[in-house]
């Protein structure tokens, strides 16, 4: 069993949102594993008893490597566990990406799903895509997906390539295989240089979606609508989402997104930090409380129909760093499971 107390990074933080995918650039920030000199992170998942214990055993859920001399990162992370009367089975996924001198994103690997049944897993990961990205003066110009076949060969799948006008504006995103290019999304701006438009084509050119922008007087976004087609009868756009923002003077104190069949109603503080979040149904409301100290968040509650049904507890450092996350069952205010992050 791993010792309980290491320090480990706020940026791999795992929650009931999803938040969990490895992304590069995200929730890896270099930035972060470069300023505490950071070479390993494990995370690891434990168990309460009854009586409040933590479980002897544990599971680990991801690891992440950092190689600093060539700025690479990779790891995996668990995404599904499978219980049975056998072992339980863990589904992995697995990342690693590599960064330039500028910090920019030149490399993503992406592994296929491996299945395993045992907790410390040393599993061989196959490489399934790859992306390279290219930048000129700081914007991204392409980026080349590769894929490996199951003979293992690898070949060049399709190119993305992205055009820019003179203020450097992103107009518009090309798809390239090796029978076919074509315009992929469409950019459009206002004279102020403010997103006012996005149209998205399918390999044919032919329109699929178009996002809306506006603004408010200071510039700042007050509504975004998606479009998925026309109105016969009044000629105008089918608005299918909808969002809506507003603002406590400088910072943003509410988003709604409308759209058929639930809408969804971010609140936030006047620092800007999310307060709350509904999700609005015919069937039912889901809620989402957070509460902060120091900037941070030490608890979240999550519940159905005003009925709290998690209740997520974050506790840190003196310097700022997370310690552990933790769940608790609002009936019995009783922890039942625990995420903990260990580093060298």
């Amino acid at each position: 069993m791993r010792p309980l107390l290491y320090l480990f990074t706020i940026f791999l933080v795992l929650n009931s949102n999803a938040q969990e995918q490895f992304t590069a650039g995200g929730n890896w920030d270099y930035t972060m594993l470069k300023t505490y000199h950071i070479n390993t992170i494990e995370t690891y998942e434990y168990e309460f008893k009854k009586n409040g214990r933590i479980k002897k055993d544990s599971t680990l859920r991801s690891r992440m490597d950092v190689d600093h001399n060539n700025r690479i990162v990779s790891g995996f992370e668990s995404h599904e566990v499978i219980m049975s009367h056998n072992p339980s089975y863990l589904y992995y996924s697995a990342v690693s990406y590599q960064l330039d001198e500028y910090d920019q994103l030149i490399y993503e690997l992406n592994a296929c799903d491996t299945k395993r049944n045992n907790k410390r897993g040393n599993c061989e990961l196959i490489d399934k895509d790859s992306i390279f990205y290219s930048y000129e003066n700081g914007k991204i110009t392409s980026k080349k997906y590769y894929k490996k076949s199951t003979t293992g060969t690898i070949s060049l799948n399709f190119i993305e390539t992205y055009e820019y006008d003179s203020s450097g504006n992103l107009l518009k995103q090309y798809i390239s295989s090796e029978d076919k290019k074509y315009l992929k999304t469409i950019y459009e701006y206002n004279e102020k240089q403010q997103l006012i438009k996005t149209t998205s084509l399918d390999n044919n050119e032919k329109q699929q979606r178009v996002t809306y922008y506006w603004y408010t007087k200071e510039g700042r976004i007050r509504k975004e609508a998606d479009s998925i087609g026309f109105h016969k009868r009044y000629k105008k756009p089918y608005l299918s989402v909808a969002i809506y923002h507003q603002y406590y003077g400088e910072d943003i104190s509410d988003q709604i997104e409308k759209a058929k069949g639930y809408t969804i109603h971010n609140i936030y503080y006047k620092n800007g930090k999310l307060a709350k979040r509904y999700r609005y149904s015919d069937l039912e409301v889901i809620s989402e409380t957070f509460q902060y100290r120091n900037g941070k968040t030490i608890s979240t509650t999550y519940a159905r129909n005003n009925i709290p049904t998690v209740i997520m507890r974050s506790s840190y450092y003196n310097n700022g760093l997370i310690k552990a996350k933790i769940r608790i069952d609002p009936k019995t205010n009783k922890p039942y499971w625990m995420y903990k992050y260990f580093y060298n």
